[in-house]
């Protein structure tokens, strides 16, 4: 089994290797969606790490347990397909490790499996402007409280957002997304009763820099608002979570782009769950045709 393993580890390395040159170019951001997509014909594979960390926790009060976030933790899998030059298919596969106040112990899971689909509707000199859906399958841990509601908590989730990209020079890019996230209801057990996470109202505002063809440098500022204060049955005070992430996207080796950024939370309401958000992943793109 081993050996048939590395077979085909290997023949798949090979098969990317060889397949049709193309230019990666880090035009992407980490959480804000610039309209710009997979080039058509192109697939793009990628991989991230994503962590919270320094939540101050809650207290004991009005009869809620005291509770320490401890850290989250996410590893995720992805594909993009860009099926036409205005038209790109996404999935997304993850697993999470998390600190569970009920057992007080750390723990991993299956995280959501999400499917999105991103459309370009105007491309002009300096304008840019798309529009982007994702469904987030709950097949994550819903019967955690203490996971945020924007992490993978188990519940079905529809997200759309409307993209837009202003490029005022070949070096300098404005990105803002503005939409709606549709969250479920978690599921929690037997005898628990389930808990309808409340929807909310999202944005993002990225400033980018080019330096050169390969380095990518810019800014996010993101922030979700929930349409109620309890986001989840522990979390009962937290409805704005707004995040600033400094980040850094390049392109190391054609085709290969590496990529790292720093969440820094800047609300109470986030500093409760974490303070700290850190990523680090790559992306491949090459030409599947």
């Amino acid at each position: 089994m081993t050996r048939r393993l590395l077979i085909v580890a290997v023949v798949s390395l090979s098969w990317l290797l060889a397949a049709a040159p193309v230019e990666a170019r880090p035009y992407r951001l980490l959480v804000a969606r610039s309209p710009a997509s997979t080039g058509a014909g192109n697939l793009e594979i990628g991989a991230r790490y994503q962590g919270l960390y320094l939540g101050n926790g809650r207290d004991a009060t009005a009869g809620l347990a005291a509770i320490d976030p401890g850290n989250l933790h996410q590893i995720s899998a992805s594909v993009r397909w860009g099926i036409i030059s205005q038209l790109e298919l996404g999935f997304e596969l993850s697993g999470v490790i998390f600190h569970n106040p009920a057992s007080g112990e750390t723990e991993g899971a299956f995280g959501d499996i999400i499917a999105t689909l991103q459309g370009r509707i105007l491309s002009l000199k300096r304008h840019r402007l798309g529009l982007f859906v994702g469904f987030a399958f709950p097949t994550g841990p819903s019967d955690v409280d203490a996971l945020p509601p924007f992490w993978a908590d188990g519940t079905f989730d529809v997200t759309a957002l409307l993209l837009y990209e202003l490029a005022p020079t070949r070096r300098f890019r404005l990105v803002l997304n503005a939409g709606y996230n549709h969250n479920g209801k978690r599921d929690r057990g037997d005898t628990l009763p389930s808990f309808d996470v409340p929807d909310a109202f999202i944005w993002d505002i990225g400033a980018a820099v080019h330096f050169g063809r390969r380095v990518l440098a810019f800014a996010e500022l993101s922030g979700r608002h929930y349409f109620r204060a309890d986001v989840t049955p522990v979390w009962v005070d937290n409805a704005h979570i707004v995040e600033l992430r400094p980040s850094l996207r390049v392109e190391t080796i054609p085709r290969l782009v590496l990529e790292v950024g720093f969440g820094i939370a800047l609300t109470p309401a986030a500093h409760d769950m974490y303070i700290l958000r850190a990523l680090v992943g790559m992306t491949y793109e090459f030409s599947i045709y």
